[in-house]
């Protein structure tokens, strides 16, 4: 399949706003104390993709996620 810019997505996404948000309360819980874990990790991306497609609300998420780790503002447990 070719992916070009601004192609809307064949199908809507099946988590709807109910996976993300699922996504968004696991992600404030995860990172409260400022450290994010491996496991807390693993069961956000569980979450994701619990229900496929993965809504991409829901990616940006964890991208934002992804970020403050890069930037410091996390740390990331092993």
């Amino acid at each position: 399949m070719r992916i070009e810019p601004g192609m809307v997505a064949p199908y809507p996404p099946a988590m709807g706003s109910g996976g993300c948000d699922r996504v968004r309360r696991l992600i404030e819980h995860a990172t409260l104390d400022g450290c994010l874990s491996r496991a807390e990790d693993e069961a956000i991306v569980a979450a994701m993709v619990a229900s496929l497609p993965v809504a991409a609300d829901t990616c940006g998420l964890y991208r934002a996620l992804q970020e403050r780790v890069w930037q410091a503002e996390l740390t990331l447990e092993s």
